[in-house]
């Protein structure tokens, strides 16, 4: 299992990443990255996954250690 960090998690291309992303059989969506939606879990995107959305990638990273 790949664990992905999607940068831009909000923005115009995310909604179909995200979808991609939850549907791979090989891919799990554990972190976000977009200031506007920081704090909220992946599901206020739309995933299906479990994890947030961070202000920075050094933040989404650093929560994955």
């Amino acid at each position: 299992m790949v664990n992905v960090c999607l940068a831009g998690v909000t923005g115009w291309t995310a909604k179909s990443l995200v979808a991609a992303v939850d549907a791979a059989d090989d891919l799990s969506l554990t972190c976000g990255v977009s200031r506007s939606a920081a704090g909220k879990p992946l599901s206020a995107v739309g995933s299906t996954s479990d994890g947030f959305v961070y202000v920075s990638v050094s933040d989404a990273l650093a929560s994955s250690e």
